[in-house]
C-alpha cells in the first residue's frame, strides 16, 4: 500500500484505546556512529531537576554513555551502561564521587523500551531522598556501587561550562550510545517522581503527556517530531517545552527519526538468538548485522504466532557481495540456532538464497532471480501457510501473495516462526552483512531514498510497494491477546496468575494466618518454605481445605498442613506441622492461579469428572475423578484446545505424580511414551510406555489402566491440564547448547514464573523460578519442585541463570540443569506482561 513520504503515516503511531498519549517517535543512535545531540553553554538549577527519557538498548553488554557532561577526568557528571548490563549514575568532581549508584539489576533486554527517571533534590534533609532512580517507575535501591550525596550539593550538570551531550560521554565523546531514545523531558527546579511522567494501567506501565509539567528556566522535551539537521525548532533535536533549548545533532540525519516508540515497539533483529560458534555483530539499532563466519545472520524479536495468525511483510538487504545470501522464515520452537540454521536443520526452515536463485526447505527447487546487493521483501501469509518473495520490489516466480499464486512454499508446518538471514556458505570465512526494515528503515539508513510505502494500517515507511492485507511486524498490529488477559480490554495475565512472598508467624488454627496481596481468590496455590526443608503444599479449590494438601516433592497421600481457606485476595494459614505453610520468621513463596471456583462435573469422557474448573482464559483446568482400573478410557479437560501438559496425582494412596505431553508430536524430541515424575529427578520414557493416548480438544486420553492414573474404582486422582495460551501461558522445549551464551526462548510474554525440566537425562530436577524472588535480571533463586530442600541462589562463581526479557526468557549459564549440549529441556511459563505491551526488564 503505497502512502507519500512526508505524510505522518510513517511517523505515528495509530490511536489505540489503550495509549491515552501514543508517542510518535524515537531517535535512534549507532554506537559506531559518534553521533549525540548536544548543548553548548547548558545551564539548570544544579541541585533540583529531574531527567526523564524512554530507552531501548540495543547492545546492552558494551560500555556505553547515554548522557554527560565532561570537564576533564577528574570532573564528569554522566549515566552510563557498563559492560555489564548494569546501569552506573555518577556525579565525580575533583577526583572524587560526589554521587554514585551503579546497580546489581542487569538491564539486558534489547527488545523493548525502559522508563527511567533520575531525580534530584539535594536541598532534602533526608539522605534517601537527594538523588533516586527509577525504572519503568520503580524505585531501584540495590546498588554494586553506592555513594550519597551530601546535602545541598550541586552537580556538574547544568553548570553552563563544557558541552552537555546525550548519546556520548560528553565533550570527551567517547564509548557512544547505541539504541533508541524517546520523549526526553528534563523539569529545572523541580524533583517530580515517576508518575508525572507515566502511569500503570492494567499492571502496564505507559507513558503520560508531559506538556503539562513545569519545565522551569532550563527544562526541555525532544520529542523527535522533526527531521532537520539545525539546532532550532525545525531539527532533530528541537525542543517543544516551550525554552527553546534547541540541541545541535552531530552525524544524525533525518532517517534517524523512526517511528519505533514506547507505545508502537516495531520488530529488530533480536542478539538474544545467537550461535555463539558464530558470533554476529549487530548495529543501526540492530537492523544491522555482520557475520564473518557463516550460517546465522539474525532473526526477528517478534516472531508470527499461531494465536497471530496474519499477514506479514518485511525487506532486507545484503549489504556485502557474493557470499551466498539467504533469507526466509525458520521455526521458534527448536531454540537451538545451530540446529535450526546449518545443514542438518535445513528441513526445518523456508528459504530464498541468492547464489543459485532457488527455494530450500530440506531439499532445492528452482525458483526465481539470483540476488546479491539487492533488497529482498518476505511476504508470509501465516493463515494459508504460504511464502513470497520479491528482489528489488518484483515478486519471483510470477508470484502474487495478495491472490495467494504462485508461492515460494505453501503447505508449510502449523507453528510460530521468526524471519531470519543467513549466510547459507558450507565454508568459513563468508562475510555476509545484512540490513533490514520492519517497517521503521524504510531508507535502509540513508542508502536509498524512501519509498514512503505504508501498510494497510498506515503504519511504517517500505522501500517498495507492500502486498495489500500484509502489515508490517510491530506491536501496534499484533492480534490482541485473549480478552480476558488483555489490558487494552481491561484484563491483565496478573488476573489469573501471581505470586506472593510472605513470612510466617507461627498462628495455629485458632488465628490463622490471612496472606494477602494476589489480587484475587486464587483456585490453586502451590507454596514451599524458602528457609527450611520442608515439603511443597499444592491446594485447590476443587478438592477444598483441610486435609486435602499434596507435596509435589513426594507420593504421599493428601494430608493436612495447615492450609486452611481462600480468600478474596490470598489465603490462611496456621502452623500445625512443624513449617510447611507458617513457621513463624520463615520465609514463603506461593504461586497462585485463579480459574472458576469449585468447578462442576465434566461429561465429556467415558470418566466423568467429579468436578472441572477452568480459568477463563482457557488455558488451565483442575479436576477430580475416580478411576475405573480400564485401559483405553477418556476424560474431559474442560480446556479451550488440546492439553500440552498433563499432571495427574492419586489422592488417596501413595504413588508417583504423572507428568505427560500427550498431545503427539507437540514437544520436540518427545513423544506419547516419554512421560516423566513431577516429584522425581528421573529422564522422561521408560516404564510409561502405553500410558498415555493423543489427547484432543475434548479429552485427556489414557491408554492403560496404570495405578498412579486409573487403578482401580476406589482410588481417585487430581488432574491439572494446560496449554498454550497467546500473552498469558506457553508449554515447550528448548535444546540446549552447552555455552553460557545459551539459548533464547521465546515465549510471546515476559514471563513472571518458569519450571523448567531437563528430559533426556536423569538427576536433573524441576527447577522453579519467578520474579517476585527474582524482581530484577539475572534471575538467579529457585526451589525444585522434586525437593523439599531450602531454596538456592546462584552467585557469581556458579554463574548466573537466566533473564526474564519482553518476549521470553534467555539462559545464561551452562550448567547442565539449564542448559547441556544437546540436551531436551521441557518448559511451563506464565506470563507478567504480553510483549504487545510488555516494558523491557
Amino acid at each position: 500500500m503505497s502512502g507519500p513520504f512526508g505524510s505522518t503515516a510513517w511517523m505515528s503511531n495509530p490511536s489505540t484505546d489503550f495509549y491515552g498519549f501514543p508517542i510518535s517517535n524515537s531517535l535512534r543512535f549507532d554506537a559506531g556512529s559518534s553521533n549525540y545531540l548536544e548543548r553548548d553553554s547548558y545551564t539548570h538549577n544544579r541541585q533540583i531537576f529531574t531527567y526523564s527519557f524512554w530507552i531501548k538498548n540495543t547492545n546492552p553488554t558494551v560500555r556505553q554513555f547515554i548522557f554527560g557532561r565532561y570537564v576533564d577526568g577528574n570532573n564528569v557528571s554522566a549515566l552510563e551502561y557498563d559492560s555489564g548490563g548494569r546501569l552506573s549514575w555518577y556525579d565525580y568532581q575533583s577526583s572524587g564521587y560526589t554521587f554514585q549508584q551503579r546497580t546489581t539489576a542487569l538491564f539486558r533486554d534489547v527488545s523493548a523500551w525502559y522508563h527511567v527517571v533520575l531525580r534530584v533534590d539535594t536541598t532534602d534533609g533526608t539522605a534517601g531522598n537527594r538523588a533516586r532512580m527509577y525504572v519503568n517507575g520503580v524505585e531501584l535501591t540495590s546498588f554494586g556501587a553506592s555513594t550519597t550525596v551530601s546535602q545541598n550539593v550541586s552537580f556538574l550538570l547544568g553548570d553552563g561550562g563544557n558541552d552537555f551531550r546525550w548519546g556520548t560521554e560528553g565533550s570527551n565523546n567517547r564509548l557512544h550510545f547505541g539504541g533508541y531514545l524517546a520523549d526526553i523531558t528534563v523539569i529545572d527546579g523541580t524533583s517530580y517522581a515517576p508518575s508525572a511522567f507515566a502511569e500503570t494501567k492494567n499492571d502496564i506501565w505507559i507513558p503520560k503527556d508531559t506538556a503539562g509539567l513545569t519545565f522551569g528556566n532550563g527544562g526541555y522535551r525532544l520529542q523527535f517530531k522533526q527531521t532537520g539537521t539545525s539546532q532550532n525548532s525545525s531539527g532533530i533535536g528541537a525542543d517543544t517545552g516551550g525554552n527553546d533549548e534547541h540541541f545541535s545533532v552531530s552525524a544524525l540525519a533525518a532517517h534517524d527519526v523512526v517511528p519505533d516508540s514506547p507505545t508502537n515497539n516495531f520488530a529488530t533483529l533480536n542478539p538474544l538468538l545467537s550461535d555463539p560458534s558464530y558470533p554476529v555483530t549487530y548495529s543501526e539499532g540492530n537492523l544491522k548485522s555482520t557475520q564473518t563466519e557463516k550460517y546465522f545472520s539474525g532473526a526477528s524479536s517478534i516472531a508470527i504466532t499461531k494465536a497471530m495468525g496474519g499477514k506479514w511483510y518485511f525487506e532486507a538487504k545484503g549489504i556485502s557481495s557474493g557470499n551466498f545470501p539467504m533469507i526466509g522464515v525458520m521455526p521458534t520452537d527448536k531454540e537451538q540456532i545451530p540446529i535450526i540454521t546449518n545443514n542438518a536443520g535445513s528441513s526445518l526452515r523456508y528459504t530464498y538464497g541468492g547464489y543459485d536463485g532457488k527455494i530450500w526447505h530440506g531439499s532445492y527447487a528452482s525458483y526465481g532471480a539470483t540476488w546479491d546487493q539487492d533488497v529482498i521483501g518476505v511476504a508470509f501469509d501465516w493463515d494459508n501457510k504460504k511464502i513470497y518473495f520479491s528482489k528489488n520490489g518484483t515478486f519471483q516466480n510470477s508470484g502474487n501473495p495478495v491472490n495467494g499464486n504462485n508461492p515460494a512454499f505453501s503447505s508449510m508446518t502449523d507453528g510460530d516462526y521468526y524471519f531470519y538471514l543467513l549466510n547459507g556458505a558450507g565454508a568459513s570465512n563468508r562475510d555476509q552483512i545484512w540490513e533490514v526494515n520492519f517497517g521503521q528503515n524504510g531508507t535502509f539508513s540513508g542508502a536509498h531514498s524512501s519509498g514512503g510505502n505504508a501498510d494497510d494500517n498506515g503504519i511504517g515507511d517500505f522501500l517498495y510497494d507492500v502486498p495489500a492485507g500484509y502489515l508490517a511486524l510491530c506491536t501496534a498490529n499484533m492480534t490482541a491477546p485473549v480478552a480476558t488477559v488483555d489490558p487494552a480490554q481491561g484484563g491483565s495475565p496478573q488476573n489469573y496468575f501471581n505470586t506472593v512472598l510472605y513470612t510466617g508467624n507461627g498462628g495455629d488454627a485458632s488465628s490463622p494466618h490471612a496472606i494477602t496481596g494476589v489480587g484475587f481468590q486464587p483456585d490453586w496455590v502451590w507454596g514451599k518454605n524458602r528457609d527450611a526443608g520442608k515439603y511443597h503444599y499444592l491446594c485447590d479449590s476443587v478438592r477444598g481445605v483441610g486435609a486435602t494438601s499434596l507435596a509435589s516433592n513426594d507420593d504421599i497421600v493428601e494430608e493436612d498442613v495447615g492450609f486452611d481457606a481462600f480468600g478474596s485476595d490470598g489465603f490462611s494459614v496456621s502452623d500445625i506441622d512443624s513449617g510447611t505453610t507458617n513457621e513463624n520468621n520463615n520465609k514463603y513463596v506461593a504461586w497462585n492461579w485463579k480459574l472458576n471456583g469449585t468447578g462442576a462435573a465434566n461429561t465429556d469422557g467415558t470418566i466423568n469428572t467429579t468436578a472441572t474448573t477452568v480459568a477463563a482464559h482457557g488455558g488451565i483446568s483442575i479436576s477430580t475423578y475416580t478411576g475405573d482400573g480400564n485401559n483405553n478410557v477418556t476424560i474431559g479437560h474442560g480446556l479451550s484446545g488440546t492439553p500440552e501438559l498433563v499432571i495427574i496425582k492419586p489422592r488417596n494412596y501413595a504413588d508417583n505424580w504423572v507428568v505427560s505431553w500427550g498431545n503427539g508430536n507437540g514437544m520436540t524430541g518427545l513423544t506419547l511414551s516419554d512421560n516423566m515424575y513431577l516429584n522425581l529427578t528421573t529422564a522422561a520414557g521408560g516404564a510409561s510406555n502405553g500410558r498415555f493416548l493423543a489427547n484432543d480438544s475434548d479429552t485427556v486420553n489414557l491408554g492403560a489402566n496404570w495405578n498412579n492414573i486409573n487403578k482401580d474404582s476406589s482410588s481417585t486422582y487430581v488432574m491439572y491440564c494446560f496449554k498454550s495460551i497467546d500473552g498469558m501461558q506457553k508449554i515447550g522445549t528448548y535444546l540446549g547448547t552447552g555455552n553460557a551464551d545459551g539459548p533464547f526462548v521465546f515465549t510471546g510474554f515476559r514471563p513472571a514464573f518458569t519450571i523448567l525440566k531437563r528430559t533426556d537425562a536423569s538427576g536433573r530436577s524441576w527447577i522453579m523460578q519467578d520474579s517476585a524472588r527474582s524482581p530484577t535480571n539475572p534471575v538467579i533463586i529457585e526451589v525444585d519442585a522434586d525437593a523439599a530442600a531450602t531454596e538456592y541462589s546462584s552467585n557469581a562463581s556458579s554463574g548466573y541463570n537466566v533473564d526474564y526479557v519482553s518476549n521470553g526468557f534467555k539462559i545464561r549459564t551452562s550448567n547442565v540443569n539449564w542448559n547441556a549440549s544437546g540436551g531436551t529441556y521441557i518448559y511451563m511459563a506464565f506470563s507478567e506482561q504480553p510483549f504487545k505491551y510488555a516494558n523491557a526488564r
